[in-house]
């Protein structure tokens, strides 16, 4: 018996990212598992952003 993992990654306007990570139980649904990320990217070096 495996259990179920769902993910989902999510971009905002190039600048941030979110993900997360879920696994539940098969039969009951019962949360085993929860990881959530975040980072902030940033712009290429040679970027002439102002």
């Amino acid at each position: 018996m495996s259990s179920t993992v769902t993910a989902s990654l999510r971009i905002h306007n190039c600048a941030f990212f979110a993900m997360d990570l879920t696994a539940r139980h098969p039969r009951n649904g019962e949360l085993l598992s929860t990881v959530k990320f975040m980072a902030q990217t940033s712009p290429p070096a040679n970027s002439n952003a102002s």
